[in-house]
């Protein structure tokens, strides 16, 4: 009975501080001035995560008072409501995995398409500069 009280409790513990973290973490990314799909992108990513955080919370506190829980039929119900509600959790962690990947993976091709491009025009600059003749790997050097 005690175990289940303190785990109970560690979970509450445990997801205050996740709140606070997170509520810190979005405070300073509004702080940093985002552009628009940035500030879309992490402000779903917060309140999917706070959402998941307050679910823990009460996951710890359905497990600490779980134990006075006793009639079977009531019990069953309970329990199937924590199990339904961890389940939700598991579904919140799942989208966020998965919109963090796609969001990252989009900025992450973008700055391959911007590099390639600006190779490109350091590409094309360089070949102007040297009149359409090969570097020579010492300038000081007779080419012949």
């Amino acid at each position: 009975m005690w175990i289940s009280i303190l785990f109970g409790l560690f979970l509450i513990a445990i997801a205050a501080l996740m709140l606070k973290r997170n509520k810190t973490a979005w405070l300073a990314a509004q702080a940093d001035g985002l552009e628009e799909r940035e500030h879309d992108f992490l402000y779903r990513q917060y309140r999917r995560r706070m959402q998941a955080n307050w679910m823990v919370a009460i996951v710890g506190a359905a497990i600490a008072l779980g134990v006075w829980v006793t009639e079977p039929l009531v019990a069953a119900a309970y329990w199937l409501g924590v199990v339904l509600v961890v389940g939700w959790m598991a579904l919140l962690a799942v989208a966020d995995l998965v919109t963090t990947r796609m969001y990252y993976g989009r900025l992450h091709r973008e700055q391959l398409d911007e590099r390639a491009l600006l190779e490109a025009q350091l590409d094309q600059i360089r070949r102007r500069s040297s009149n359409g003749r090969p570097k020579q790997d010492n300038p000081h050097e007779d080419p012949e």
